[in-house]
């Protein structure tokens, strides 16, 4: 018997940052997952309307203000840049896991079923056209499961879009001798209780990373040891020219010094980060740091997983006496990065001197 997931937009706008767990997880216990590709389509659409969004605020702000100079990259470019990595993102966690939709006749197709409202149009009086998009998922999902070879495949619909839960009973019957559930779920946990998938009692698997698998107590040498070197990664690159000689140079710059609340509110702003850009694995610094920070990038952007591991330690640290401490070392780390010399604050009378 073969069972197979099929996840909506909405699971994966609810679940973003925690779908490179989830599609392991489902796979290890002989599910496998798919994602049609209008959904994938849908899914990257979302992110680039927050994106042109962002840029309306900036341009807002900068026309309220003559004196503002603000420096950013070309909008049309960031949504390309964006795109492709979205797309690229898609094909590592689903790779050729995607159901296609047919272009020829889709669209008489789905205006026939609109002509009759017939689901996931919505079948009641002066009801409006919404379900297009809807429609071309339903059509796709469900010529991919009527042509499915093996016979003894169980199907399931993760979706909690009211025009699929709503007409549940009358979609689910069009499926052919088949088995087919339209699952209305957007909690991961709920998910992993539907079919009794074993999580571990902190809602993570166990890593490898030192500093998750310390629960109780904080190993303060390694902490210190790990912040430097990610405060390193954060702030600087390498280049290897042509005969081989390390050139290191800054990721970004500054153009004021930042304050310790400054630097408290990009520690705690991390994760939002984080799940915003789930599906990246690098990004621009100046994207994680507040418009007031005056922060422009280099042409080099960060490591996701480095801004990771930052997170886990500040998570940790915060919790102990040494919260302080951390976030003024971390201050001091990004203020090197300003275009003129400065005089740092001296953490040395610190109880832990990162």
């Amino acid at each position: 018997m073969e069972k197979i997931i099929i996840l909506d937009t909405n699971f994966l706008i609810a679940n973003t940052g925690k779908i490179n767990e989830i599609i392991p997880k489902l796979e290890k216990n002989n599910y496998h997952v798919y994602v049609p590709k209008m959904v994938q389509e849908e899914y990257i659409n979302i992110q680039l309307r927050k994106i042109k969004e962002l840029y309306k605020r900036i341009e807002n702000i900068k026309s309220s203000n003559d004196f503002l100079n603000l420096k950013y990259e070309n909008e049309q470019k960031v949504l390309e840049w964006n795109e492709k990595g979205y797309n690229k993102s898609f094909k590592e966690y689903f790779g050729d896991n995607v159901i296609e939709y047919k272009k020829d006749n889709i669209l008489e197709n789905v205006l026939a079923r609109n002509r009759y409202k017939e689901p996931p149009f919505y079948d009641e009086p002066n009801s409006s056209d919404k379900g297009f998009k809807d429609t071309i998922i339903w059509l796709s999902i469900k010529e991919f499961i009527n042509k499915y070879e093996n016979k003894e495949t169980f199907f399931y619909y993760i979706t909690s879009d009211n025009g699929f839960v709503k007409y549940k009973n009358s979609l689910e019957k069009e499926i052919e001798n088949k088995y087919f559930e339209i699952v209305d779920i957007k909690d991961v946990n709920k998910l992993y209780s539907k079919f009794s998938i074993e999580v571990p009692e902190n809602k993570k698997e166990i890593e490898e990373n030192v500093f998750d698998s310390i629960i109780s107590e904080v190993n303060l040498d390694e902490a210190r040891e790990k912040i430097n070197n990610l405060m390193w990664d954060f702030n600087n690159y390498v280049n290897v020219d042509y005969y081989g000689n390390e050139n290191i140079g800054n990721r970004y710059e500054i153009k004021k010094i930042i304050s310790y609340n400054e630097t408290e509110i990009f520690l705690n702003h991390i994760q939002k980060v984080l799940k915003d850009n789930f599906f990246r694995k690098t990004i621009n610094p100046e994207h994680i740091f507040p418009i007031d920070c005056q922060v422009y990038s280099n042409g080099c952007e960060i490591n996701l997983d480095t801004l990771r591991d930052i997170d886990r330690l500040y998570q940790k640290i915060s919790k102990t006496e040494y919260k302080d401490s951390f976030i003024h070392f971390v201050m001091q780390k990004i203020n090197e990065n300003k275009v003129d010399d400065v005089a740092f604050i001296n953490t040395e009378d610190d109880d832990l001197p990162f």
